[in-house]
């Protein structure tokens, strides 16, 4: 069964369009970005540790939805490896700027490619 990385909790669960038993999301909207962030494309290592990332967001804005979380955390992961990761633009301008303010209020992990 796949691991996934829930963007609501920062757990891993099992299956990537399952909802999380950890704090029961649904899954990602988008199943082509839930799949994405599964043992299919990333080590689950790598999923821990951009799963604390979530977590550390989430304890610092608990008001913040799974989706906010999720753009700071692509924002996050493009500015480590770039070359992997491109944030979503979302067509909403502000969304942006509300998740680079929670990443700049808050002192996250280094994400290292292993």
């Amino acid at each position: 069964m796949t691991i996934a990385l829930c963007f609501a909790c920062g757990e891993l669960k099992r299956g990537a369009l399952c909802p999380c038993v950890a704090c029961d999301a649904e899954t990602d909207a988008d199943e082509r970005l839930a799949i994405s962030y599964s043992d299919h494309y990333l080590s689950v290592d790598v999923l821990k540790r951009f799963g604390r990332v979530i977590a550390d967001l989430r304890t610092a804005f608990p008001d913040a939805s799974a989706t906010e979380r999720r753009l700071a955390l692509d924002i996050f992961l493009y500015e480590h490896m770039p070359e992997r990761f491109r944030p979503r633009q979302p067509k909403d301008a502000s969304r942006m700027d509300r998740a680079r303010a929670m990443l700049d209020a808050v002192e996250l992990p280094k994400i290292t490619r292993t």
